[in-house]
């Protein structure tokens, strides 16, 4: 079940799956290079690009910006809100449960693994 709805100037290419796919509401979004993505239900992605991705994994979030990535191998992201993960380079964020008001900017081999409940601001 893939539902990628109401975008604007989206651009998902060289995907292999995308299972139990909702992206809504998306603006600039670019999510390219991956390889069994799961994003569901989102409200916003603006100005997003999510490239070159392995098993990532983004649902339950609501207006999320990710911007600039180079690789998120393995990464799981749930339950975010206002999320915002900019200007990385292979990032690994596994099995987190909730991200609340998060920003997590300028990364550099960032690895934030086995987290619940993180809350990570400016």
């Amino acid at each position: 079940m893939q539902k990628i709805n109401n975008w604007q100037l989206i651009d998902i290419t060289n995907g292999q799956s995308a299972d139990n796919t909702l992206i809504s509401n998306n603006y600039n979004a670019k999510i390219n290079n991956w390889q069994s993505i799961d994003i569901t239900n989102g409200q916003s992605a603006d100005n997003t690009l999510i490239s070159n991705n392995y098993n990532a994994k983004i649902n339950n979030w609501q207006s999320i910006d990710i911007t600039n990535g180079q690789s998120a191998d393995n990464t799981l992201i749930s339950n975010n809100y206002n999320a915002k993960i900019n200007n990385w380079q292979s990032i690994d964020i596994t099995n987190g449960q909730s991200a609340d008001n998060t920003l997590i900017s300028n990364n550099y081999n960032a690895k934030i693994n086995n987290w619940q409940s993180i809350d990570i601001t400016n």
